[in-house]
Protein backbone atom coordinates (compact mmCIF):
# COMPACT_ATOMS: atom_id res chain seq x y z
CA UNK A 1 0.00 0.00 0.00
CA UNK A 2 1.12 3.50 -0.77
CA UNK A 3 1.21 5.87 2.16
CA UNK A 4 0.86 9.61 1.71
CA UNK A 5 4.22 11.33 1.72
CA UNK A 6 5.47 12.52 5.09
CA UNK A 7 5.43 16.24 5.63
CA UNK A 8 8.82 17.82 5.09
CA UNK A 9 10.97 17.88 8.22
CA UNK A 10 10.76 21.04 10.29
CA UNK A 11 13.92 23.14 10.12
CA UNK A 12 15.74 23.68 13.39
CA UNK A 13 15.50 27.07 15.03
CA UNK A 14 18.20 29.63 14.26
CA UNK A 15 18.23 33.44 14.12
CA UNK A 16 18.40 33.23 10.32
CA UNK A 17 15.47 30.76 10.05
CA UNK A 18 13.50 32.89 12.52
CA UNK A 19 13.88 35.97 10.32
CA UNK A 20 12.76 34.06 7.23
CA UNK A 21 9.82 32.53 9.10
CA UNK A 22 8.70 35.98 10.25
CA UNK A 23 8.35 36.99 6.58
CA UNK A 24 6.62 33.75 5.60
CA UNK A 25 4.01 34.18 8.33
CA UNK A 26 3.04 37.53 6.76
CA UNK A 27 2.64 35.91 3.31
CA UNK A 28 -0.88 34.47 2.87
CA UNK A 29 0.31 31.77 0.48
CA UNK A 30 3.05 30.57 2.88
CA UNK A 31 1.16 31.06 6.15
CA UNK A 32 -0.08 27.45 6.68
CA UNK A 33 3.42 25.97 6.42
CA UNK A 34 5.00 28.83 8.37
CA UNK A 35 2.60 28.56 11.28
CA UNK A 36 3.24 24.78 11.41
CA UNK A 37 6.97 25.50 11.82
CA UNK A 38 6.27 28.14 14.49
CA UNK A 39 4.06 25.70 16.41
CA UNK A 40 6.72 23.00 16.24
CA UNK A 41 9.42 25.38 17.50
CA UNK A 42 7.27 26.50 20.44
CA UNK A 43 6.35 22.88 21.28
CA UNK A 44 10.02 21.85 21.09
CA UNK A 45 10.86 24.47 23.68
CA UNK A 46 12.94 26.71 21.42
CA UNK A 47 11.68 29.86 23.19
CA UNK A 48 14.12 31.38 25.67
CA UNK A 49 14.84 34.81 27.16
CA UNK A 50 17.17 35.75 24.32
CA UNK A 51 14.70 35.05 21.47
CA UNK A 52 11.35 35.64 23.24
CA UNK A 53 10.84 38.95 21.42
CA UNK A 54 11.31 37.22 18.04
CA UNK A 55 8.73 34.59 18.98
CA UNK A 56 6.38 37.27 20.31
CA UNK A 57 6.65 39.09 16.98
CA UNK A 58 5.87 35.91 14.99
CA UNK A 59 2.92 35.08 17.26
CA UNK A 60 1.68 38.65 16.86
CA UNK A 61 1.88 38.25 13.04
CA UNK A 62 -0.07 34.99 13.35
CA UNK A 63 -2.73 36.82 15.32
CA UNK A 64 -2.94 39.48 12.58
CA UNK A 65 -3.72 36.70 10.13
CA UNK A 66 -7.07 36.26 11.93
CA UNK A 67 -8.23 39.62 10.54
CA UNK A 68 -7.28 38.55 7.01
CA UNK A 69 -9.15 35.27 7.47
CA UNK A 70 -12.27 37.09 8.73
CA UNK A 71 -12.18 39.40 5.69
CA UNK A 72 -11.80 36.38 3.41
CA UNK A 73 -14.75 34.68 5.10
CA UNK A 74 -16.88 37.82 4.72
CA UNK A 75 -16.01 37.97 1.01
CA UNK A 76 -17.06 34.32 0.58
CA UNK A 77 -20.31 34.94 2.45
CA UNK A 78 -21.04 37.91 0.17
CA UNK A 79 -20.41 35.73 -2.90
CA UNK A 80 -22.75 33.08 -1.50
CA UNK A 81 -25.51 35.64 -0.89
CA UNK A 82 -25.11 36.97 -4.44
CA UNK A 83 -25.27 33.42 -5.83
CA UNK A 84 -28.42 32.72 -3.76
CA UNK A 85 -30.03 35.92 -5.09
CA UNK A 86 -29.10 35.04 -8.67
CA UNK A 87 -30.56 31.53 -8.21
CA UNK A 88 -33.77 32.92 -6.69
CA UNK A 89 -34.19 35.39 -9.57
CA UNK A 90 -33.57 32.65 -12.16
CA UNK A 91 -36.11 30.41 -10.41
CA UNK A 92 -38.66 33.23 -10.42
CA UNK A 93 -38.10 33.72 -14.18
CA UNK A 94 -38.59 30.01 -14.81
CA UNK A 95 -41.77 30.05 -12.71
CA UNK A 96 -43.19 32.92 -14.81
CA UNK A 97 -42.62 30.84 -17.95
CA UNK A 98 -44.31 27.80 -16.38
CA UNK A 99 -47.29 30.02 -15.52
CA UNK A 100 -47.46 31.15 -19.15
CA UNK A 101 -47.36 27.55 -20.41
CA UNK A 102 -50.10 26.51 -17.99
CA UNK A 103 -52.17 29.50 -19.18
CA UNK A 104 -51.80 28.24 -22.76
CA UNK A 105 -53.15 24.83 -21.71
CA UNK A 106 -56.06 26.43 -19.86
CA UNK A 107 -56.90 28.58 -22.91
CA UNK A 108 -56.74 25.49 -25.15
CA UNK A 109 -59.18 23.77 -22.77
CA UNK A 110 -61.87 26.41 -23.36
CA UNK A 111 -64.73 25.14 -25.49
CA UNK A 112 -64.16 27.27 -28.60
CA UNK A 113 -60.61 25.86 -28.99
CA UNK A 114 -61.16 22.45 -27.38
CA UNK A 115 -63.85 21.35 -29.86
CA UNK A 116 -61.39 21.60 -32.77
CA UNK A 117 -58.96 19.05 -31.31
CA UNK A 118 -59.31 15.31 -31.88
CA UNK A 119 -59.93 12.97 -28.96
CA UNK A 120 -56.26 11.83 -28.98
CA UNK A 121 -55.05 15.45 -29.07
CA UNK A 122 -57.34 16.38 -26.18
CA UNK A 123 -55.99 13.45 -24.17
CA UNK A 124 -52.41 14.64 -24.77
CA UNK A 125 -53.29 18.27 -24.01
CA UNK A 126 -54.93 17.23 -20.76
CA UNK A 127 -51.94 15.06 -19.74
CA UNK A 128 -49.47 17.84 -20.64
CA UNK A 129 -51.50 20.41 -18.68
CA UNK A 130 -51.44 18.22 -15.58
CA UNK A 131 -47.67 17.68 -15.91
CA UNK A 132 -47.05 21.39 -16.43
CA UNK A 133 -49.18 22.23 -13.38
CA UNK A 134 -47.30 19.69 -11.23
CA UNK A 135 -43.91 21.02 -12.32
CA UNK A 136 -45.06 24.61 -11.79
CA UNK A 137 -46.30 23.74 -8.30
CA UNK A 138 -42.99 22.06 -7.40
CA UNK A 139 -41.04 25.12 -8.58
CA UNK A 140 -43.43 27.43 -6.77
CA UNK A 141 -42.95 25.48 -3.53
CA UNK A 142 -39.17 25.62 -3.96
CA UNK A 143 -39.26 29.39 -4.49
CA UNK A 144 -41.59 29.86 -1.51
CA UNK A 145 -39.24 27.73 0.62
CA UNK A 146 -36.31 29.99 -0.31
CA UNK A 147 -38.34 33.08 0.54
CA UNK A 148 -39.40 31.58 3.89
CA UNK A 149 -35.74 30.83 4.69
CA UNK A 150 -34.83 34.42 3.86
CA UNK A 151 -37.62 35.74 6.09
CA UNK A 152 -36.45 33.49 8.92
CA UNK A 153 -32.86 34.69 8.45
CA UNK A 154 -34.09 38.29 8.53
CA UNK A 155 -36.07 37.71 11.71
CA UNK A 156 -32.98 36.02 13.21
CA UNK A 157 -30.98 39.14 12.31
CA UNK A 158 -33.65 41.30 13.96
CA UNK A 159 -33.40 39.17 17.11
CA UNK A 160 -29.61 39.57 17.16
CA UNK A 161 -29.87 43.35 16.70
CA UNK A 162 -32.26 43.89 19.59
CA UNK A 163 -30.67 44.12 23.08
Amino acid sequence: RLRPPSPPPIVHYSEHECGQLGDKIKDDSKFPDAVRVLLTWVERGEVNRRNANNFYSMIQSSNSHIRRLMNEKAAHEKEMEEAKEKFKNALAGILVQFEQIVSVFHAASKQKAWDHFSKAQRKNLDMWRKQAEEIRNIHNEELMGIRREEEMEMSDDDMEDSP
